[in-house]
């Protein structure tokens, strides 16, 4: 057909495959990383799963989400999970709840 033909000789061609290419690679790597995170991840804190572990969460995090927390629960039933509200993923440790979880923690230990 005569728009077969056309895209063949296409000077968009080239760079649009190159952007399928691309897009394939990334998705590969993002499986692959994906992969190694999770299972790495949880082989590293099941090796810490003897030592105390306090987990500090924020409440607003899209990363570890409750479901990941009840995990850690699971494989360490002595983990001490503080929620930090109106937070992100990551807290900055300085917020009170913070502080106080990490002093707690702290004195706990032997």
């Amino acid at each position: 057909m005569w728009f077969q033909d056309s895209l063949r000789r296409s000077p968009c061609r080239k760079p649009v495959r190159a952007a399928n290419r691309a897009a394939q690679a990334r998705s590969y790597t993002e499986a692959v990383w994906a992969f190694l995170n999770k299972n790495f991840s949880a082989a590293l804190f099941v090796a810490l799963a003897k030592k105390p572990i306090l987990a500090l969460r924020g409440a607003l995090s899209d990363i570890l989400a409750p479901e990941g927390v009840e995990v850690m629960r699971k494989l360490n039933p002595d983990i001490q999970v503080v929620e930090v509200p109106r937070v992100r993923h990551a807290p900055t440790l300085d917020e009170p709840v913070s502080r106080a979880a990490i002093q707690g923690f702290l004195s706990d230990l032997p």
